[in-house]
């Protein structure tokens, strides 16, 4: 069985979210997903995979996220989350 695309997505979502949420200030903003971009490069039908996943940019209003899902030798996927941050 390989390892599922789409569960790659929803991994980088919930990174993004749990790290936006670790540097923002809850009291007057909030994180909103603008986009998900996931490029599949290699393959691997059995073995463990690695995420490292690290912010790139934080702005005012934006922040984004890049994402490697790595197996022992090659690269499986690069993927980036680009957030909104919004004030109440």
């Amino acid at each position: 069985m390989g390892f599922y695309g789409g569960a790659s997505v929803v991994l980088i979502e919930s990174f993004g979210s749990i790290g936006s949420s670790l540097l923002i200030d809850h009291e007057i903003e909030y994180p909103v997903g603008v986009e998900v971009n996931a490029n599949y490069v290699g393959a691997i039908k059995y073995g463990f995979v690695i995420w490292e996943a690290k912010r790139v940019y934080k702005g005012r209003k934006t922040m984004f996220i890049g994402a490697l899902l790595l197996s022992l030798f090659t690269i499986l996927c690069k993927i980036k989350n680009l957030l909104k941050i919004r004030r109440f």
